[in-house]
């Protein structure tokens, strides 16, 4: 079974929602300058100590190049019971850095990366080594081509990737084309923000829902 994480979170009623609804993961973004769902850590750790996650339920620190502060509040948040969650790295960490994190840490490690990286199946070899899941960004490239738009996917490199490595889907999902990608693709974890909102930063329980019944329903 496909397992989905709803990031962006930024309410405590959405984290409520999705986790009463079945998400396996939710996705935290801390302090990442520019994005629009980033929130103060002080507020993640305020929702965090309000939900009531089931076993098999987690949360997901999304950071991109965090400083010390941020790690250490991730650790002292964590220290009861850091199984349960997963730090997921976006900025230009190296695969050391991510094994020492790994190492100190004892946590699980996800690092991001985009299809539209220069060597991208070159930098998925490199950092599967150190990250225990690569999620990759496989949103649809439209590059303009003597005036008109071509658009191509990336099935084939996903498919040609997770033969090897652990990755996850992300980029451009919603409850109209998730059942698409889950027949085209053996998905073990799905990355969904976007498309499942109401509004930047606000999820739609209707959408959760329905995502979640498509997932089901292939």
């Amino acid at each position: 079974m496909t397992k989905v994480k709803f990031c962006g979170i930024t309410n405590e009623r959405d984290a409520q929602d999705a986790l009463r609804i079945g998400a396996d993961f939710l996705g935290f973004i801390t302090e990442i300058k520019g994005a629009r769902r980033a929130l103060p850590f002080e507020k993640i750790e305020r929702i965090i100590s309000s939900l009531k996650p089931k076993n098999n339920q987690r949360i997901v620190f999304v950071v991109s190049d965090p400083n010390a502060k941020i790690m250490l509040n991730i650790l002292e948040l964590t220290k009861n019971d850091r199984n349960r969650y997963v730090i997921q790295f976006h900025g230009n960490e190296n695969p050391e850095e991510l094994k020492l994190i790994k190492e100190k840490t004892g946590m699980e490690i996800w690092k991001a990366l985009s299809v539209n990286e220069t060597d991208i199946e070159k930098k998925v070899l490199k950092y599967s080594s150190s990250a225990d899941r690569i999620l990759l960004d496989t949103k649809t490239v439209e590059e303009k081509v003597r005036g008109e738009k071509r658009t191509f996917d990336a099935f084939d490199l996903f498919k040609k990737l997770q033969k090897k490595h652990n990755l996850i889907l992300s980029g451009g999902l919603t409850p109209e084309n998730i059942e698409g990608f889950l027949k085209k693709l053996n998905l073990e974890i799905v990355d969904v923000s976007s498309g499942v909102e109401s509004e930047v930063g606000k999820k739609d329980k209707d959408k959760m829902k329905q995502f979640l019944q498509q997932m089901t329903d292939v």
